[in-house]
């Protein structure tokens, strides 16, 4: 994962880790996903970013992913949260998931405030949820949340910003070493090919040549 998007990291029969984008179709090296200029110190210590994801956390993703979209067609309601309580169930370091939550439970509370007639956005009638616990408990809750996203080393980045930042992997200098790497790839592969046809011709049996037959006739029969 890196901000706002994910790629495919493998290694190649060298052992060297090399990453691919699969939006453009072009390799990729670790510096090129660190300059984007979004991924904080703090976000690679806490191992939110640059990390090869287990089966579990790409399942997680997968859930947080459900959710967006189901966000984006419907909106917020509690089906979200049971798919956002999986994913994180799944991996804790899901920011994804986190900052889906942080919104759906800022929609909660605004209902809340809204069934007791006081309005969450008049910071003078906010004071009136100190008459009702359960309205301070989920304020709580969710500047806490704030506060771990805070210090996770999160930090938006806008849509345009990551456009801008994802075209900039067609410069000649970064489509230069990806053909690079492909051609690499490549011709490692060719070799070995050919290793491999010459292996299974050494390998190939040639039937040995039998030596003549000789049979004796009984000498009752001469």
């Amino acid at each position: 994962m890196s901000p706002n998007h994910s790629y495919i990291r493998f290694t190649d029969n060298d052992g060297e880790t090399l990453n691919v984008e699969l939006t453009n179709g072009m390799f990729t090296a670790n510096s090129f996903v660190l300059n984007n200029g979004y991924i904080k110190s703090e976000a690679l210590e806490n191992k939110m970013y640059m990390q090869n994801l287990t089966k579990k956390e790409i399942l997680s993703q997968t859930y947080t992913d459900l959710a967006s979209g189901y966000i984006h067609k419907f909106g917020y309601d509690e089906f979200v949260g049971k798919i956002l309580d999986k994913a994180q169930q799944l991996n804790l370091n899901n920011i994804g998931a986190v900052l889906s939550e942080s919104n759906l439970n800022q929609e909660r509370f605004i209902q809340a405030c809204n069934n007791v007639g006081i309005n969450p956005h008049d910071k003078e009638d906010l004071q009136n949820i100190k008459h009702f616990p359960e309205l301070v408990l989920q304020l709580r809750n969710i500047n806490g949340q704030f506060d771990y996203i805070d210090q996770s080393g999160f930090a938006q980045m806008p849509p345009e910003q990551y456009e801008k930042w994802l075209g900039s992997l067609q410069k000649a200098e970064n489509k230069q070493e990806s053909d690079e790497i492909l051609e690499r790839i490549q011709a490692i592969e060719a070799q070995k090919r050919k290793e491999a046809l010459q292996k299974q011709k050494e390998q190939t049996i040639t039937p040995k040549k039998e030596a003549p037959k000789t049979y004796v006739i009984p000498k009752e029969y001469l």
